[in-house]
This record gives C-alpha cells, sequence and structure tokens, in this order.
C-alpha cells in the first residue's frame, strides 16, 4: 500500500495465493537528507517467516538473497 503523504510503501502477502513463506511483511520509507536537500534517506525492512519444516541454513541463504535483491539497485539508481 503506498500512502505518498507518509512517504511510504507498505507490503504484505497475498493471503488467497500459495507461497513459499509462511509470512512476509515490510515497508519501504523515503525522508529527506537533514543537511542536504538534493538527497533523501531510504528506509527499508521485512520480516519473513518461514514454515517450521525449512532448516535453519536454507532460511539464512533465503535471507541473505532476498536482502541483496530487494535493496542492491538502491545504490545504483541513486548516484
Amino acid at each position: 500500500v503506498y500512502v505518498p503523504k507518509l512517504n511510504s510503501l507498505t507490503w504484505t502477502l497475498d493471503y488467497d495465493k500459495t507461497s513459499d513463506f509462511d509470512d512476509s511483511v515490510g515497508f519501504w520509507f523515503i525522508t529527506p537528507h537533514p543537511e542536504n536537500k538534493e538527497w533523501a534517506r531510504v528506509y527499508y525492512s521485512v520480516a519473513v517467516s518461514m514454515f517450521d519444516w525449512v532448516p535453519g541454513f536454507v532460511m539464512d541463504i533465503m535471507s541473505s538473497k532476498a536482502l541483496t535483491d530487494a535493496t542492491g539497485w538502491v545504490k545504483r539508481e541513486s548516484e
């Protein structure tokens, strides 16, 4: 859900669809930089819950890759 007034975008899983995750929720939030008006700060947060049968090491690998995939473009596009 995009809320322009709050400079934020939130999401959840589509609970009507089948997923590999038990649950996933998160947000992007953008705020002006306090010292440079041409810059902005971008915040990202996600919480993911896997099913109990997924081994911990698989969760670690998936979490690391998902974070890189979700945020890797920010530096490239912002400079």
